[in-house]
């Protein structure tokens, strides 16, 4: 899954995670990857859209303090 998300000031803000298909319920810290790895292993691109600056960041890296709403644990 990737999952990308606009803040109040307008960053971007991106992560992934690569989960195997059997998963149901936890942790899903363990699957966190960045969108470049998700890439790498799906063969597709995600975040075509946005401008090739803000693509490049944003799946480059992921930071759970900006998601701390979706990983409580």
């Amino acid at each position: 899954k990737a999952l990308l998300a606009i803040d109040d000031s307008g960053k971007a803000h991106a992560i992934g995670l690569l989960t195997p298909q059997e998963y149901q319920n936890g942790n899903l810290k363990p699957y966190v990857c960045t969108i470049d790895h998700l890439e790498d292993v799906t063969g597709l691109d995600f975040f075509v859209n946005l401008d090739d600056v803000t693509e490049n960041e944003v799946e480059a890296k992921y930071n759970l303090n900006d998601w701390t709403k979706t990983f409580r644990q």
